[in-house]
């Protein structure tokens, strides 16, 4: 419980670190939770406040209550609502059982617990990690029972919009704990910036 709360603690921290607040509060309704996703990169880029980053394309469960967004940042227009139908932001709320696609989207508590681990800088994987907060999704698909979305985010993108180093530490959801996942474009946090 310790580790979570401290997670929890540096995302927030890392969400506000260098850049105004007057954007970051909840929103509430359905919502892309990428925190335990892995990404594919498409080949494209994606524009973020003026930044070009690579895109990856993330498959995220929808889940519907209360989040938290920075409606200034990411591709967020100045609110909490969607552009148009099917589509959907993906935000942060902490969850420790999450729908993962390593898992075929499984809803049994063993398939969905999620397991915060830390990839260390010595892996030079910083610049491959993938930053969902903020960023437009649409819905793709319902599998086994779960809503699926897909979205589009920047690859080696920190909260505060600037450009993740190799050599950077970073926390991950994805994987249950198998660290060979630092290295396949996790949507992470990099709260040490370095």
């Amino acid at each position: 419980m310790t580790k979570t709360l401290t997670w929890l603690f540096l995302f927030i921290s890392s969400v506000v670190y260098g850049q105004s607040t007057d954007g970051v509060q909840m929103c509430d309704g359905d919502f892309a939770l990428c925190a335990a996703s892995t990404c594919t990169p498409t080949g494209r880029t994606i524009s973020v406040k003026g930044k070009i980053y690579p895109e990856a394309v993330c498959e995220c469960p929808v889940l519907n209550g209360k989040a938290l967004a920075d409606v200034t940042g990411g591709t967020m227009q100045g609110s909490c609502d969607s552009t148009h139908k099917g589509q959907v932001w993906s935000l942060f709320s902490y969850q420790a059982f999450l729908p993962q696609k390593m898992n075929d989207w499984a809803t049994t508590p063993s398939k969905t617990k999620t397991r915060v681990q830390e990839c260390s800088a010595e892996l030079n994987l910083g610049s491959q990690t993938v930053n969902c907060f903020s960023m437009s999704c649409e819905i793709t698909s319902e599998v086994n029972g779960v809503i699926v979305a897909s979205c589009s985010c920047p690859i080696g993108q920190s909260v505060d919009n600037e450009y993740i180093s190799p050599a950077t530490t970073f926390l991950i959801q994805s994987g249950q704990g198998d660290s060979e996942y630092c290295g396949k474009h996790p949507v992470a946090i990099t709260p040490w910036m370095q």
